[in-house]
């Protein structure tokens, strides 16, 4: 009885610490590229916890109770990159989704994947 509660307690903290939206840039190369991510975990796989907000990226913030995992929300994510690294364009750009179950029908952990060369004026 005690393992299952300290699982679900170590779950739940992962829930909270799990719930982010990243924004992750590379120059290498003469290339500029960006990969983004934002996640969410959800209970019995459609009650959503806690998400990462996509208007605080690779911050400590998450909005709860909400699913902002999606690839419009990456695309804005993307276009204040863009616009941060002074981009006017894009290249090759992809998204996927990642999905994991948790203890089997319990948790799901969702991921919205994102990336894309950037095009910069010389």
């Amino acid at each position: 009885m005690k393992s299952s509660a300290a699982m679900a307690a170590v779950v739940s903290l992962a829930c909270v610490v799990s719930g982010c939206a990243t924004v992750r840039t590379c120059d290498i190369g003469g290339r500029s590229t960006v990969a983004i991510e934002n996640s969410c975990w959800q209970l019995f796989n459609f009650i959503p916890i806690a998400s990462g907000d996509p208007l605080q990226p690779n911050k400590c913030a998450c909005d709860w109770f909400t699913d902002t995992v999606t690839v419009r929300n990456n695309v804005k994510m993307l276009e204040a990159e863009m616009r941060r690294q002074g981009a006017y364009a894009v290249k090759d750009l992809t998204s996927r989704f990642t999905d994991e179950k948790v203890l089997f029908v319990l948790m799901r952990h969702k991921v919205c994947h994102t990336s894309a060369e950037l095009i910069k004026e010389n």
